[in-house]
């Protein structure tokens, strides 16, 4: 976290990473701040952001693959922000605030702004799905080189290599549905027709729509995992966040068809993969929960995850499905 003890980032992170990049003072505000610090300018007239994190984050090279992913997709269609080299043509600058180093890098602001899920028309999500589809197909022939950069693993996740590291010592329950669910991915089939890179954390906050168009952003924790995994990921999140009016489930079932019949026009999926999203649905949920452990102050928790947290121990230990329908018979 590049946050100090009271939440709070340096004052000074901004402008020095403007510098490096360019972009005047007069153009600068806070967009937020967690993990990464994230600020927006305009250079040469145009809008982009700036992402800053500590150095100790993300080794270059695993931003520089990052980097290469994200242009790999938008080379081929698949309407995603490219990053912005600086002045002297890095697309990592190093700065240094209060004694500590930060990574620095640039991005196209995406036009548009992100919905809510309960603002989505079935033509949008039919187009969100479909988009998902493309970047997986695209995804199938990505073979990058060592020099390119590595991107990590799905089970090299810290919240899945070492729960122990952040759960409290009482939960050995949760830490045994970790090894469970590791045990048994690691048996499933990682050819190149249903594993790669993914995105991994394409919730509707990390794109932006406009005039029902989407731009994608936010690559920041791709990795190399099954695509089944990134629809579940999205189901996950529409499940959390559905709109009141009916039952979460319902209108996740609802979701999901819409959002299929977009992604099989850009990719086939099988239905042994649609019947696995169910596990891969609590895959995310145990993940989620340790990343609130390991990224958060448990005494100050935001609205959001108070509610993610509320009997998500007890669903967890007793692995109570999220949905209870077969993805497979949705079409």
């Amino acid at each position: 976290m590049g946050a100090t003890s009271n939440g709070a980032w340096p004052a000074a992170i901004l402008p020095a990473a403007a510098r490096r990049f360019g972009v005047p003072n007069n153009t600068l505000r806070v967009i937020g701040g967690f993990e990464n610090y994230l600020g927006e300018g305009r250079l040469d007239g145009l809008p982009i952001v700036l992402r800053i994190a500590r150095a100790d984050r993300r080794s270059p090279e695993m931003l520089q693959a990052e980097f290469h992913w994200i242009r790999y997709l938008a080379d081929r269609g698949v309407p995603a922000a490219r990053p912005i080299p600086s002045p002297e043509g890095a697309l990592i600058e190093r700065i240094e605030v209060d004694g500590v180093s930060y990574h620095v890098s640039a991005f196209e602001r995406a036009p548009g702004k992100s919905l809510d899920v309960n603002e989505f028309s079935d033509n949008l999500v039919r187009h969100w799905g479909a988009l998902v589809g493309r970047m997986h197909a695209s995804g199938t022939d990505y073979r990058p080189t060592f020099r390119e950069g590595i991107r990590p693993m799905w089970d090299e996740d810290p919240d899945i290599a070492q729960p122990e590291q952040y759960l409290p010592p009482d939960q050995t329950a949760v830490r045994d549905r970790v090894v469970e669910y590791r045990t048994e991915l690691r048996s499933w089939s990682t050819q190149p027709d249903c594993f790669g890179m993914i995105h991994s954390d394409l919730h509707p906050s990390n794109f932006h729509v406009h005039r029902d168009t989407i731009m994608i952003f936010d690559f920041d924790d791709c990795r190399y995992e099954w695509y089944a995994s990134e629809i579940a990921s999205i189901l996950f999140f529409v499940l959390l966040d559905s709109p009141g009016g009916e039952s979460p489930v319902v209108f996740g079932r609802r979701f999901l068809g819409t959002f299929l019949a977009g992604y099989r026009m850009e990719k086939a999926i099988e239905d042994l993969w649609l019947k696995r999203i169910p596990v891969l649905l609590k895959f995310r949920e145990v993940s989620q929960y340790i990343g609130v452990y390991r990224t958060c102050d448990m005494n100050h928790l935001n609205e959001w995850r108070r509610r993610f947290l509320s009997g998500r121990r007890e669903s967890i230990e007793n692995q109570t499905p999220m949905i209870d329908f077969d993805p497979s018979e949705i079409y």
